[in-house]
């Protein structure tokens, strides 16, 4: 039985071990040394489109985050592999910090609508923008800020891949920053196929006890993947940098915490 069923079927995994292979890793000079982290997978026709953290290290001997993307074929081996940059007035722009994205849609041709989250200024909040997957360029006219943190927050950062949950709405998963702890805690929005933010919800998600509360960077529930299995919602991700994290909840309910902005 595939873990997605058992899940399902069960509501939780029995197994202490779960089978699987690796996909994706570091491969190019710009992730080799540092690594790649934190995939968002969505499917691109028989395909499928993974956004990722590729870190690379920068001319100061520290790191720069790069917000990778890789395209698997059916049989998930890599086509494609590139990292996003910001274009304006023929110039490109690698902000000092690019990850946490998510793809809405993706047209035909080349052209991706996606949530963002570049640091501009020393300042990390979530965007909109439509993004070429040859060249790597976000043209900067296309960008638009969608999702900004509250006066208790030092940052915010989209959590998940995208779920669609009717014609026009999208299921995300987003995550917050306390200036008061530094825990990451994580809510989830919904935004329209062009990126505007319809509702969102206060957090849902927080590290509890030793099981999720201690490693190697304790305080910390981080998402990748969202899922929806006919009625039920599934979140998974990292849990204080030592463990992955399955959480489950109907999709009734999960919809029932969102405060509705318009839509």
């Amino acid at each position: 039985m595939k873990l997605g069923e058992e899940l399902y079927e069960s509501g939780k995994h029995g197994n202490s071990v779960v089978d699987m292979d690796i996909v994706l890793y570091p491969t190019e000079p710009w992730e080799i040394a540092k690594g790649l982290e934190d995939p968002r997978v969505s499917r691109d026709g028989e395909n499928y489109l993974v956004i990722h953290t590729s870190v690379s290290p920068n001319k100061k001997g520290g790191i720069l985050p790069l917000q990778g993307y890789t395209i698997l074929d059916s049989n998930l081996r890599v086509t494609r592999k590139g990292f996003l940059r910001i274009f304006e007035n023929g110039e490109e722009f690698v902000p000092p910090s690019f990850k946490d994205s998510a793809v809405i849609r993706r047209e035909s041709g080349e052209e991706t609508a996606m949530l963002l989250r570049p640091s501009v200024g020393g300042v990390e909040i979530g965007w909109f923008g439509l993004a070429d997957l040859t060249s790597g360029r976000i043209p900067r006219e296309t960008m638009r800020p969608v999702l900004v943190f509250e006066e208790w927050e030092d940052r915010v950062g989209w959590s998940t891949n995208t779920v669609p949950i009717s014609s026009n709405e999208f299921l995300v998963g987003w995550h917050g920053v306390s200036k008061a702890d530094i825990v990451y805690r994580n809510g989830v929005a919904i935004v329209s196929p062009d990126g505007e933010l319809l509702g969102v919800s206060d957090y849902l998600l927080e590290p509890k006890g030793i099981n999720e509360f201690y490693g190697d960077r304790p305080g910390v529930i981080f998402g990748c993947g969202l899922l929806r299995i006919k009625d039920w919602v599934y979140w998974v991700g990292g849990i204080s940098d030592y463990a992955i994290g399955i959480f489950r909840a109907s999709i009734d309910e999960a919809m029932s915490r969102v405060k509705w902005l318009s839509g």
